[in-house]
């Protein structure tokens, strides 16, 4: 249980200091999990998050839409090898629905690209002019386990969750190409060096936001 899970019970939450966030974070934290690091920018998210009864709702509302997809999605994550933490993803990329994004599908909205990377049918089939839309992003389980692949790919190259985390939003490679020219391997420090734009910068904190709060529900209740 949290350490403020007793002292905010009795009221509706409206902002978390730092220390309270580190505390959180702390009693969250595992120990092959992502390091759910409390930077300004994750308070930042987190207050956002538990400030107003809307943003309480909200979060409510993607929580009750991921207890749906929670059984399979820790099951297949579990079997891979992957720390739970990564439930925080779809909060932050579809908010656990499986919708269609500008260039994304799914509850863990892939790219086509890498859809077919990772073993999932994005395509037209059928003679013309009468044709069918194959697309498995829209397949829960089997976008699940194309998502732990592409996890457990990206682990196996970074061994570092937050390097993995930011991979999954640009690519292995732009991240890559960042350490080289910055010397470094260090995630946080990365973009703290403005190395990425804004959408980039703010990913990784968002999933550490999401994380927290996923696993300290109590804060999103009026």
């Amino acid at each position: 249980a949290s350490p403020l899970g007793a002292a905010r019970s009795s009221f509706m939450p409206q902002r978390l200091s730092k220390s309270e966030a580190k505390a959180l974070a702390g009693v969250v934290q595992t120990k092959d999990g992502v390091r759910l690091v409390v930077t300004d920018e994750v308070l930042a998210l987190l207050n956002k998050a538990i400030s107003t009864s809307r943003s309480r709702m909200n979060m409510r509302e993607i929580f009750r839409r991921m207890k749906v997809y929670e059984p399979m999605i820790r099951r297949k994550m579990t079997n891979g090898g992957l720390p739970d933490d990564l439930l925080a993803v779809p909060i932050v990329e579809s908010g656990y629905r499986n919708i269609a994004g500008r260039n994304s599908a799914g509850l863990w909205q892939f790219i086509p690209g890498t859809a077919r990377r990772f073993g999932l049918r994005v395509e037209m089939t059928g003679p013309a002019p009468i044709q069918e839309r194959i697309d498995e992003r829209y397949d829960e389980e089997k976008s699940t386990e194309a998502a732990v692949a592409y996890f457990a790919r990206l682990y196996r190259e970074f061994e570092d969750w937050h390097a993995v985390l930011l991979a999954y939003n640009v690519g292995e490679r732009r991240v890559l190409d960042e350490m080289h020219r910055a010397g470094h391997r260090d995630v946080l420090k990365l973009i703290r060096e403005g190395r990425f734009e804004a959408g980039p910068s703010s990913y990784l904190p968002k999933v550490i936001a999401s994380a927290i709060l996923m696993k300290n529900p109590q804060l999103t209740q009026d």
